[in-house]
């Protein structure tokens, strides 16, 4: 029988292997690299190749020509390249506008990405009141609950947003979470209507929160939200405050994917 430093040193070398095998192909997109070259490249078993390579197709890492059996980058290893790309920027591109927003509101302000089922915080800038509402940077809370995590949720792409609300369990943070499924389902569609989102007390207790989404292609890529207790961010000034919102989400899509925003 293994022991488990044994079967640790394996799987860490398989692992190493694939990233190999991806490295191999990604480096090479002109190349048509099938099972003998990346075997004979990277000095490892055919069968291990084999392998290796049929688990990086299923997982969407890898295509693979059926006629000539040669395999390319795929979906998700676009996807990731996409990914780092406009997040490596993000903070800085989106880093100005936060401060705009800041400097017309005083309120705390963040900016926020959707990371496995959970909203997380990349950037903020605080209150300049002493009474102040904030969140941690890099420490996630779910999608449900308040308005930077219910734009980012409502802009989802449908197959996506549908598995998320068929399988979250929906638990209360604090009285005014909305636990209904049929409540959150009507929310979001009123937030793709009108492009933003407006939450009171539902993730923290007294505050309330405005947020829009950052876009790309229709679907979220990031939030930005303005943050504050009850007493300073009523409805009216909510209302108010949500027109600043979206044009900084819309000047932040505008700068990192090259677009004009909407005047």
């Amino acid at each position: 029988m293994e022991s488990p430093k044994t079967f640790a040193n394996q799987s860490a070398k398989v692992v190493e292997q694939a990233v190999e095998v991806l490295c191999s192909i990604a480096g090479t997109p002109e190349e048509n690299l099938g099972v003998r070259e990346i075997s004979r490249r990277l000095g490892i078993g055919r069968s291990t190749a084999q392998r290796i390579l049929v688990a990086l197709r299923n997982s969407g890492m890898l295509t693979v020509d059926e006629y000539r059996g040669t395999y390319a980058p795929g979906r998700r290893l676009a996807e990731l390249s996409t990914l780092r790309l406009y997040r490596g920027n993000l903070v800085t591109v989106a880093r100005r506008h936060l401060e705009r927003l800041w400097r017309l509101t005083g309120e705390t302000v963040s900016l926020s990405v959707q990371a496995h089922g959970l909203r997380v915080t990349l950037d903020k800038i605080d209150s300049i009141h002493d009474l102040r509402l904030s969140t941690d940077i890099g420490v996630g809370s779910p999608l449900y609950a308040g308005a930077a995590g219910r734009v980012l949720l409502a802009f989802l792409p449908e197959d996506e947003r549908r598995e998320y609300l068929a399988s979250v369990d929906i638990a209360r943070l604090t009285p005014a979470t909305v636990d209904d499924r049929a409540a959150l389902v009507r929310s979001l569609v009123e937030v793709r209507r009108t492009g933003y989102a407006i939450s009171y007390g539902e993730r923290v207790s007294g505050g309330v929160a405005v947020a829009a989404p950052v876009t790309r292609d229709g679907h979220a890529v990031a939030s930005v939200s303005v943050f504050a207790p009850a007493h300073r961010l009523d409805p009216a000034t909510a209302a108010d405050i949500a027109l600043d919102v979206v044009r900084a989400a819309a000047l932040i899509e505008g700068d990192l994917f090259m677009k004009q925003p909407v005047a």
